[in-house]
């Protein structure tokens, strides 16, 4: 084996490779930190660290054109020097001369694969973190600069005299964990109507803001606690004071994603097994639970008239109640006296339904309203009571003929307690079954989640592909600058690598669209890989047409 000739051309293509490389590596780097400076997001420090977070991002891209620069480089100067041809004539063949460049193509198509599999995705999210800043955190600088803040998606514009934030104290019991504890000083809260003025605007001295669950990719929920209010509507000039009130839960969304390309290989594997990890699956989980929830109290609420058991709001509060006729009124449930029968409300203090009502409505119509709230899985009931009669606890009259309304009422452990604990895919098998048949609303958050779940197969699928068709473009367009350089010897050295160039784009193309074709339908994803896998295809035919040709001369 000519072990001298090997070191010797992989001496002279590492040289250029890793030069090559390095040169590319900052150009794209700091190419990528220009959208970020030009939109102030970047310090000189921080440019600093974007550009090393993003220096292994682009060494994926840079690779393949580094290779094959170098290549042509170190095989146009031997064949113009005539050492291909020494070589040839000294037994040496084209396949053993092109040895060192495919086993060095191997090396690199090796380290391409660990690299976007276990090292780049990382920094990826590195480099993300280094441009965008979490919602709270940009709300507690934008209020410390005595510059407004308006919540994203919540028609909310928020100012303050002062924010600090703390670290959140423990919730127990709490469906989400607490993740940021925000408190203000001197507050005004504005909240916009439909033509962006200033419609309600609600002034207090100090406020909390609580914000619960979310991660580096999930969206969290926040609630404002404010501390004596006043509450104004600027078109009317009404006023009300209060000395304490709450506007929430807001969603909270998050400024990081769930894209595979920030998913290490192990990482694609738990996705793949718990689509739940998925911020947007769980998103759609949410949405679907509460609607299978809703949609059971609302049926359990239709087939119960006698005697049914409700938790109020505060603590201790209980509330029989009894529903002679009950009818379903689009999103409503209308509650109505039949045969001198009344609707009946009976309310017990003390935690139990023993002995007499400290109170006893009865109404000859009500409302019923389920909601679910963003903050727990259990749906809450807001029941309206119209012309009502109110008697004490001895019978005695309080009052009559007016409107009442209780709100957040819960059914005590009418939700099962595994219901968000279930696989995605149990949970669709349930929500298609006989229990939620004729429900609009489990009907679409079902197939919302479902469309979510093939969308986060098809991408993860796509993402190895991906991966794997680009760390083997490498090693082929390696081969490919030294045949070409070779079969092309008379040329000049920048013809050669402009057609190495130009196959290494469309090889970079055809993949990127490739998955963007199986992101379309489950129908798309065999023909996505294809084209994933066309690039290669494409330069492995143009590699053994060239090689043929060379080998024919």
């Amino acid at each position: 084996m000519p072990w001298t000739l090997y070191r010797y051309i992989l001496w002279e293509l590492l040289k250029l490779l890793v030069l090559s490389t390095a040169v590319l590596v900052v150009l794209l780097s700091f190419a990528a930190a220009i959208q970020p400076i030009s939109d102030g997001k970047l310090s000189p420090a921080l440019l600093l660290k974007f550009v090393a977070f993003t220096m292994p991002t682009v060494l994926g891209f840079a690779l393949p054109f580094a290779g094959a620069f170098a290549a042509t480089l170190v095989f146009i100067r031997m064949a113009g020097d005539n050492e291909v041809l020494a070589c040839s004539a000294s037994g040496v063949s084209y396949v053993r001369l092109l040895a060192p460049v495919l086993a060095l193509g191997l090396v690199l198509t090796g380290g391409m694969l660990y690299l976007a599999n276990y090292v780049v995705p990382g920094f990826y999210r590195m480099a993300e973190r280094t441009v965008e800043r979490d919602v709270v955190s940009l709300l507690v600088s934008r209020l410390n600069a005595q510059r407004f803040f308006e919540f994203p998606g919540e028609d909310l514009v928020i100012y303050a005299d002062a924010a600090n934030e703390f670290p959140p104290p423990p919730t127990p019991g709490s469906v989400l964990p607490m993740t940021q504890f925000v408190e203000l000083r001197g507050v005004v809260v504005g909240e916009l109507d439909e033509r962006g003025g200033i419609g309600h605007d609600t002034t207090a001295e100090r406020a909390v803001l609580q914000v619960y669950g979310g991660d580096a990719s999930a969206d969290a929920w926040g609630v404002f606690q404010l501390e004596n209010v006043t509450r104004g509507a600027p078109s009317t000039g009404v006023l009300m004071s209060s000395g304490f009130t709450e506007i929430g839960p807001l969603r909270i969304p998050s400024l990081f994603s769930d894209n595979p390309k920030f998913l290490s290989a192990g990482d694609l594997d738990r996705y793949e097994r718990r689509p739940e990890l998925d911020a947007e699956v769980r998103e759609k989980r949410q949405a679907l639970t509460s609607a299978m929830a809703t949609e059971s109290l609302r049926r359990a609420f239709v087939r119960v008239k006698d005697r049914a058991v409700l938790q109020g709001a505060l603590a201790g509060d209980r509330f029989v109640i009894s529903v002679p006729r009950v009818e379903e009124e689009g999103e409503l449930l209308r509650l109505s006296a039949e045969g001198g029968r009344p609707i009946r409300l009976e309310r017990f203090t003390d935690g139990r339904v023993a002995g007499p009502p400290v109170r006893t409505y009865e109404a000859p119509l009500a409302f019923v309203k389920v909601r679910t709230h963003a903050l727990s899985p259990e749906p809450t009931i807001d029941l309206e009571l119209v012309d009502v009669t109110v008697t004490g606890a001895a019978g005695e009259p309080i009052v009559g003929n007016r409107s009442l309304q209780f709100r957040r009422l819960t059914w005590p452990r009418f939700l099962p307690d595994d219901l968000d604990d279930r696989p995605s895919r149990e949970l669709l098998a349930e929500a298609g079954g006989q229990a939620y048949a004729g429900s609009e609303t489990v009907a679409v958050g079902a197939d919302r989640l479902g469309q979510v779940l093939r969308i986060l197969k098809r991408n993860i699928v796509g993402q190895r592909h991906e991966r794997a068709a680009s760390a083997v473009s490498c090693a082929l367009l390696l081969l490919l600058g030294a045949v070409l350089s070779i079969r092309l010897r008379d040329r000049p050295p920048l013809v050669v690598y402009f057609w190495s160039f130009l196959l290494a784009i469309v090889t970079l193309i055809i993949i990127s669209s490739g998955v963007n074709v199986a992101g379309v339908s489950p129908a798309s994803l065999a023909a996505g890989m294809a084209v994933v896998w066309s690039g290669n295809l494409l330069l492995l035919v143009l590699l053994l047409l060239a090689y043929r040709g060379l080998t024919r001369h």
